[in-house]
Protein backbone atom coordinates (compact mmCIF):
# COMPACT_ATOMS: atom_id res chain seq x y z
CA UNK A 1 0.00 0.00 0.00
CA UNK A 2 1.73 3.16 -1.25
CA UNK A 3 1.69 6.26 1.71
CA UNK A 4 -0.55 9.25 1.06
CA UNK A 5 0.40 11.22 3.94
CA UNK A 6 2.41 13.46 2.89
CA UNK A 7 2.62 13.19 -1.06
CA UNK A 8 1.63 16.70 -1.56
CA UNK A 9 4.41 18.21 0.71
CA UNK A 10 6.86 17.76 -1.44
CA UNK A 11 7.72 20.54 -4.30
CA UNK A 12 5.60 18.55 -7.10
CA UNK A 13 3.17 19.47 -10.52
CA UNK A 14 -0.18 19.03 -8.44
CA UNK A 15 0.93 20.38 -5.58
CA UNK A 16 1.78 23.55 -6.96
CA UNK A 17 -1.33 23.31 -9.10
CA UNK A 18 -3.13 22.77 -5.70
CA UNK A 19 -1.25 26.09 -4.32
CA UNK A 20 -1.83 27.94 -7.77
CA UNK A 21 -5.75 27.09 -7.83
CA UNK A 22 -6.43 27.62 -4.30
CA UNK A 23 -4.25 31.11 -4.44
CA UNK A 24 -7.30 32.17 -7.24
CA UNK A 25 -9.66 30.94 -5.67
CA UNK A 26 -8.85 33.56 -2.85
CA UNK A 27 -8.37 36.70 -5.25
CA UNK A 28 -11.13 35.83 -7.17
CA UNK A 29 -13.69 34.95 -4.09
CA UNK A 30 -12.31 37.83 -2.17
CA UNK A 31 -13.07 40.32 -5.33
CA UNK A 32 -16.93 38.86 -5.22
CA UNK A 33 -16.83 39.37 -1.18
CA UNK A 34 -15.47 42.33 -1.92
CA UNK A 35 -18.12 43.65 -4.27
CA UNK A 36 -21.02 42.66 -2.54
CA UNK A 37 -19.64 44.73 0.55
CA UNK A 38 -19.24 47.76 -0.93
CA UNK A 39 -22.83 47.33 -2.64
CA UNK A 40 -24.28 46.79 1.07
CA UNK A 41 -22.10 49.68 1.82
CA UNK A 42 -23.56 51.84 -0.57
CA UNK A 43 -26.94 50.95 0.50
CA UNK A 44 -26.33 50.81 4.03
CA UNK A 45 -28.71 53.18 4.89
CA UNK A 46 -31.54 50.91 3.43
CA UNK A 47 -30.39 48.05 4.36
CA UNK A 48 -30.36 49.34 8.13
CA UNK A 49 -33.89 50.31 7.63
CA UNK A 50 -34.83 47.03 6.47
CA UNK A 51 -33.01 45.27 9.02
CA UNK A 52 -34.98 47.39 11.58
CA UNK A 53 -38.66 46.93 10.03
CA UNK A 54 -40.78 49.76 10.42
CA UNK A 55 -40.30 52.41 13.44
CA UNK A 56 -42.94 54.14 15.17
CA UNK A 57 -42.64 57.65 14.57
CA UNK A 58 -44.79 60.22 15.67
CA UNK A 59 -45.21 64.21 15.40
CA UNK A 60 -42.24 64.89 17.29
CA UNK A 61 -39.55 62.48 15.40
CA UNK A 62 -40.44 63.84 12.12
CA UNK A 63 -40.51 67.33 12.88
CA UNK A 64 -36.63 66.48 14.36
CA UNK A 65 -35.43 64.91 11.44
CA UNK A 66 -36.81 67.37 9.32
CA UNK A 67 -34.19 70.02 10.44
CA UNK A 68 -31.54 68.57 9.16
CA UNK A 69 -30.46 68.39 5.70
CA UNK A 70 -29.80 65.57 3.53
CA UNK A 71 -31.25 63.59 0.69
CA UNK A 72 -32.79 60.17 -0.01
CA UNK A 73 -33.59 57.54 2.79
CA UNK A 74 -33.93 58.81 6.25
CA UNK A 75 -36.00 55.81 7.65
CA UNK A 76 -38.73 53.22 7.35
CA UNK A 77 -41.85 54.46 9.56
CA UNK A 78 -44.73 53.77 10.44
CA UNK A 79 -47.41 56.29 11.83
CA UNK A 80 -51.05 56.47 12.82
CA UNK A 81 -54.06 58.64 13.16
CA UNK A 82 -53.17 61.11 10.23
CA UNK A 83 -56.11 61.58 8.20
CA UNK A 84 -54.88 62.51 4.44
CA UNK A 85 -56.31 66.20 3.23
CA UNK A 86 -56.38 65.20 -1.20
CA UNK A 87 -53.76 67.91 -2.52
CA UNK A 88 -56.05 67.11 -6.04
CA UNK A 89 -52.69 66.37 -7.48
CA UNK A 90 -52.20 62.96 -9.25
CA UNK A 91 -48.80 61.57 -10.80
CA UNK A 92 -49.87 59.19 -14.19
CA UNK A 93 -47.44 56.83 -15.62
CA UNK A 94 -48.50 55.85 -19.00
CA UNK A 95 -47.12 53.82 -21.85
CA UNK A 96 -47.68 54.49 -25.46
CA UNK A 97 -50.26 57.02 -24.37
CA UNK A 98 -52.46 55.06 -22.34
CA UNK A 99 -52.15 55.19 -18.43
CA UNK A 100 -51.16 52.26 -16.65
CA UNK A 101 -51.16 53.65 -12.71
CA UNK A 102 -51.80 56.82 -10.84
CA UNK A 103 -50.40 57.66 -7.63
CA UNK A 104 -52.26 60.60 -5.43
CA UNK A 105 -50.40 63.23 -3.57
CA UNK A 106 -52.11 64.17 -0.08
CA UNK A 107 -51.08 66.47 3.16
CA UNK A 108 -51.04 65.45 6.69
CA UNK A 109 -50.30 67.40 9.46
CA UNK A 110 -47.77 67.37 11.36
CA UNK A 111 -47.64 69.81 14.26
CA UNK A 112 -48.04 73.14 12.87
CA UNK A 113 -46.78 71.95 9.84
CA UNK A 114 -47.87 70.07 6.85
CA UNK A 115 -45.90 66.82 4.80
CA UNK A 116 -46.66 65.47 1.43
CA UNK A 117 -47.72 61.51 1.49
CA UNK A 118 -47.88 59.83 -1.38
CA UNK A 119 -50.11 56.62 -1.83
CA UNK A 120 -53.23 54.89 -3.26
CA UNK A 121 -56.32 56.61 -4.17
CA UNK A 122 -58.20 54.74 -1.40
CA UNK A 123 -55.26 55.69 1.28
CA UNK A 124 -56.65 55.81 4.73
CA UNK A 125 -54.76 57.67 7.33
CA UNK A 126 -54.89 55.53 10.38
CA UNK A 127 -52.06 53.27 9.20
CA UNK A 128 -49.53 55.07 7.00
CA UNK A 129 -45.91 52.87 5.97
CA UNK A 130 -43.37 54.08 3.95
CA UNK A 131 -40.00 55.08 3.67
CA UNK A 132 -39.62 58.88 5.09
CA UNK A 133 -37.23 60.85 2.97
CA UNK A 134 -35.92 64.05 1.74
CA UNK A 135 -37.30 65.41 -1.29
CA UNK A 136 -34.89 63.39 -4.18
CA UNK A 137 -36.85 62.52 -6.73
CA UNK A 138 -37.97 64.78 -9.41
CA UNK A 139 -41.47 63.56 -9.83
CA UNK A 140 -42.02 64.73 -5.97
CA UNK A 141 -40.29 67.93 -6.32
CA UNK A 142 -42.64 68.45 -8.98
CA UNK A 143 -45.75 67.54 -7.24
CA UNK A 144 -44.24 69.68 -4.31
CA UNK A 145 -43.73 72.81 -6.78
CA UNK A 146 -47.34 72.33 -8.40
CA UNK A 147 -49.21 72.20 -5.18
CA UNK A 148 -47.55 75.23 -3.92
CA UNK A 149 -48.04 76.81 -6.89
CA UNK A 150 -51.98 76.58 -6.82
CA UNK A 151 -51.85 77.21 -3.10
CA UNK A 152 -49.12 80.35 -2.31
CA UNK A 153 -50.43 79.64 1.29
CA UNK A 154 -48.73 77.17 1.87
CA UNK A 155 -44.97 78.28 0.68
CA UNK A 156 -43.15 77.52 3.96
CA UNK A 157 -45.84 75.24 5.62
CA UNK A 158 -44.38 72.16 3.91
CA UNK A 159 -42.04 70.21 5.22
CA UNK A 160 -38.80 68.87 3.24
CA UNK A 161 -39.51 65.47 4.31
CA UNK A 162 -42.33 63.17 2.57
CA UNK A 163 -43.52 59.76 3.40
CA UNK A 164 -43.91 57.63 0.06
CA UNK A 165 -46.72 55.28 1.82
CA UNK A 166 -47.22 53.85 -2.33
CA UNK A 167 -43.51 51.98 -1.66
CA UNK A 168 -42.77 48.26 -1.92
CA UNK A 169 -40.02 48.75 0.76
CA UNK A 170 -39.06 45.40 1.30
CA UNK A 171 -39.27 43.87 -1.98
CA UNK A 172 -35.86 45.17 -2.89
CA UNK A 173 -34.64 44.04 0.16
CA UNK A 174 -35.76 40.25 -0.35
CA UNK A 175 -34.92 40.85 -3.89
CA UNK A 176 -31.02 41.59 -2.21
CA UNK A 177 -31.48 38.91 0.06
CA UNK A 178 -32.63 36.27 -2.89
CA UNK A 179 -29.01 37.48 -4.98
CA UNK A 180 -26.60 37.82 -2.35
CA UNK A 181 -27.28 35.07 0.20
CA UNK A 182 -25.96 31.86 -2.78
CA UNK A 183 -23.11 33.94 -3.68
CA UNK A 184 -22.27 34.92 -0.63
CA UNK A 185 -22.57 31.13 0.19
CA UNK A 186 -20.69 30.16 -2.83
CA UNK A 187 -17.67 32.36 -2.15
CA UNK A 188 -17.53 31.49 1.17
CA UNK A 189 -17.72 27.74 -0.05
CA UNK A 190 -14.75 28.15 -2.89
CA UNK A 191 -12.72 29.71 0.28
CA UNK A 192 -12.91 27.25 2.35
CA UNK A 193 -11.63 25.00 -0.28
CA UNK A 194 -9.21 26.89 -1.02
CA UNK A 195 -8.05 27.12 2.31
CA UNK A 196 -7.72 23.77 2.56
CA UNK A 197 -6.22 22.90 -0.76
CA UNK A 198 -5.62 19.25 -1.19
CA UNK A 199 -6.87 17.85 1.85
CA UNK A 200 -10.53 17.17 0.36
CA UNK A 201 -11.32 15.97 -2.35
CA UNK A 202 -13.69 19.08 -2.64
CA UNK A 203 -10.68 21.08 -3.89
CA UNK A 204 -11.46 21.32 -7.93
CA UNK A 205 -7.72 19.77 -9.08
CA UNK A 206 -8.60 17.02 -6.19
CA UNK A 207 -11.82 16.57 -7.91
CA UNK A 208 -10.59 16.57 -11.74
CA UNK A 209 -7.59 13.95 -10.27
CA UNK A 210 -11.02 11.72 -8.12
CA UNK A 211 -12.65 11.56 -11.66
CA UNK A 212 -9.74 9.28 -12.86
CA UNK A 213 -9.68 6.85 -10.02
CA UNK A 214 -8.00 7.75 -6.48
CA UNK A 215 -6.71 11.60 -6.42
CA UNK A 216 -3.43 10.67 -4.23
CA UNK A 217 -2.02 7.45 -6.31
CA UNK A 218 -3.20 9.32 -9.87
CA UNK A 219 -1.20 12.66 -8.46
CA UNK A 220 1.80 10.54 -7.68
CA UNK A 221 1.64 8.92 -11.10
CA UNK A 222 1.01 12.24 -12.96
CA UNK A 223 4.51 13.80 -10.69
CA UNK A 224 6.28 10.97 -11.70
CA UNK A 225 5.39 11.65 -15.56
CA UNK A 226 5.96 15.43 -15.24
CA UNK A 227 9.41 15.32 -14.25
CA UNK A 228 10.54 12.66 -17.15
CA UNK A 229 12.47 14.34 -19.84
CA UNK A 230 9.58 13.36 -22.22
CA UNK A 231 7.19 15.83 -21.18
CA UNK A 232 5.68 18.47 -24.12
CA UNK A 233 4.58 21.38 -23.63
CA UNK A 234 2.02 22.96 -26.25
CA UNK A 235 1.13 26.19 -25.25
CA UNK A 236 -0.42 26.12 -21.67
CA UNK A 237 -1.20 21.90 -22.23
CA UNK A 238 1.48 19.49 -20.96
CA UNK A 239 1.78 16.17 -22.46
CA UNK A 240 3.44 13.29 -20.56
CA UNK A 241 3.47 9.40 -21.42
CA UNK A 242 -0.14 9.06 -20.16
CA UNK A 243 -1.63 12.23 -19.15
CA UNK A 244 -2.93 15.17 -21.01
CA UNK A 245 -2.77 18.33 -18.41
CA UNK A 246 -4.45 21.84 -19.04
CA UNK A 247 -4.25 24.10 -16.08
CA UNK A 248 -7.27 26.70 -16.33
CA UNK A 249 -7.34 29.66 -13.95
CA UNK A 250 -9.51 27.22 -11.30
CA UNK A 251 -8.76 23.75 -12.04
CA UNK A 252 -6.43 21.79 -13.38
CA UNK A 253 -8.14 19.58 -16.57
CA UNK A 254 -7.16 15.86 -16.45
CA UNK A 255 -7.23 13.65 -19.27
CA UNK A 256 -5.65 9.90 -19.46
CA UNK A 257 -5.07 10.13 -23.13
CA UNK A 258 -6.55 6.50 -23.34
CA UNK A 259 -9.53 7.09 -22.74
CA UNK A 260 -10.01 9.73 -25.63
CA UNK A 261 -11.67 8.57 -28.35
CA UNK A 262 -12.12 11.49 -30.35
CA UNK A 263 -10.22 14.69 -30.96
CA UNK A 264 -10.74 17.34 -33.29
CA UNK A 265 -10.42 21.36 -33.81
CA UNK A 266 -13.63 23.54 -32.78
CA UNK A 267 -13.98 27.46 -32.36
CA UNK A 268 -15.59 28.41 -29.54
CA UNK A 269 -16.17 32.42 -28.98
CA UNK A 270 -13.68 33.14 -31.58
CA UNK A 271 -11.36 31.21 -29.85
CA UNK A 272 -9.40 27.68 -31.22
CA UNK A 273 -10.28 24.84 -28.70
CA UNK A 274 -9.44 21.21 -28.83
CA UNK A 275 -12.46 19.21 -28.51
CA UNK A 276 -11.95 15.72 -27.09
CA UNK A 277 -14.81 13.12 -26.75
CA UNK A 278 -13.97 10.51 -23.93
CA UNK A 279 -15.23 6.58 -23.71
CA UNK A 280 -17.52 7.35 -21.13
CA UNK A 281 -19.32 10.26 -22.78
CA UNK A 282 -18.01 13.29 -21.84
CA UNK A 283 -17.28 15.98 -24.55
CA UNK A 284 -15.12 19.18 -23.62
CA UNK A 285 -13.04 21.35 -25.04
CA UNK A 286 -9.50 22.04 -24.06
CA UNK A 287 -8.38 26.16 -25.33
CA UNK A 288 -4.84 25.92 -26.76
CA UNK A 289 -5.26 28.73 -28.69
CA UNK A 290 -2.63 29.17 -31.18
CA UNK A 291 -1.60 25.41 -30.57
CA UNK A 292 -4.45 23.94 -30.76
CA UNK A 293 -3.22 22.21 -34.07
CA UNK A 294 -0.05 21.15 -32.80
CA UNK A 295 -1.57 19.86 -29.41
CA UNK A 296 -3.73 17.60 -31.91
CA UNK A 297 -0.95 16.29 -33.77
CA UNK A 298 0.57 15.17 -30.35
CA UNK A 299 -2.69 13.33 -29.21
CA UNK A 300 -2.77 11.73 -32.67
CA UNK A 301 0.76 10.74 -32.76
CA UNK A 302 -0.15 9.47 -29.28
CA UNK A 303 -2.90 7.73 -29.46
CA UNK A 304 -3.37 7.33 -33.40
CA UNK A 305 -6.72 4.81 -33.50
CA UNK A 306 -8.98 7.76 -32.41
CA UNK A 307 -11.24 9.77 -34.62
CA UNK A 308 -9.81 12.89 -36.30
CA UNK A 309 -10.97 15.78 -37.27
CA UNK A 310 -15.25 16.85 -37.20
CA UNK A 311 -17.69 16.30 -39.70
CA UNK A 312 -21.54 16.15 -39.49
CA UNK A 313 -21.30 12.72 -40.00
CA UNK A 314 -19.02 11.70 -37.24
CA UNK A 315 -21.26 14.22 -34.62
CA UNK A 316 -24.69 12.67 -36.27
CA UNK A 317 -22.97 8.91 -34.97
CA UNK A 318 -21.11 10.21 -31.66
CA UNK A 319 -25.22 11.24 -30.89
CA UNK A 320 -27.00 8.15 -32.35
CA UNK A 321 -24.53 5.43 -32.49
CA UNK A 322 -22.54 5.83 -29.66
CA UNK A 323 -21.92 2.41 -29.27
CA UNK A 324 -20.81 1.69 -32.75
CA UNK A 325 -18.53 4.53 -32.56
CA UNK A 326 -16.61 3.57 -29.58
CA UNK A 327 -16.11 0.17 -31.20
CA UNK A 328 -14.75 1.35 -34.27
CA UNK A 329 -11.95 2.99 -32.33
CA UNK A 330 -11.61 0.03 -29.65
CA UNK A 331 -10.87 -2.19 -33.12
CA UNK A 332 -8.61 0.33 -34.71
CA UNK A 333 -6.94 -0.11 -31.13
CA UNK A 334 -6.79 -3.27 -30.58
CA UNK A 335 -5.20 -3.72 -34.35
CA UNK A 336 -2.32 -1.06 -33.65
CA UNK A 337 -1.47 -2.91 -30.34
CA UNK A 338 -1.71 -6.77 -31.85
Amino acid sequence: MSDHSNWNETNCFVEGQIRRVSRNMLIGNGLVLGILATIIFLLRIYVICFLQGPQQFNDADILDVAKGQGSGLIAYVEIHDHPLIPTGYVEESSKDGQVYSTMNYYFVAVGDKKMLVKAAKDARGDRLLGPLQFFSAKTDQQAQDAIVAKNPALRGQVLPVMLNAAAAFNVFGYVLIGVFTPIFAWCMYNIARAILQGKTNLHPVMRSLARQGDPHELAQAIDAEMAADTVLKVGKAFITQNWLLRPTAFKLIVCRLDDIVWAYHSVVNHDNVAGLAFRDGRVFGIPAYRGTVELLAQIYQRVPWIEKGWDQEKAKKWRTERSEFLAQVESRRTERRV
